[in-house]
């Protein structure tokens, strides 16, 4: 499976061994995507969307009633 643009794939281990550098890259806009034995499990990616916040952004983290 290729990694979507903007992302890459990494396995657990090479996660734990530079989790720094990973949540930094995820940080400024980066999506790393963690996989096990191959397979994509998990994703990092930036806690907010590029730009102003929509309405519905806010209402999925529930800041808005």
């Amino acid at each position: 499976m290729q990694p979507p643009t903007g992302a890459v794939h990494l396995g657990v281990r090479e996660l734990r061994s530079d989790l720094a550098t990973h949540l930094r890259r995820a940080g400024s806009g980066d999506r790393v995507i963690v996989t096990v034995d191959g397979r994509p499990t998990a994703q990092l990616a930036p806690i907010e969307p590029p730009g102003q916040p929509q309405l519905s952004d806010l209402r999925k983290y529930h800041f808005s009633t």
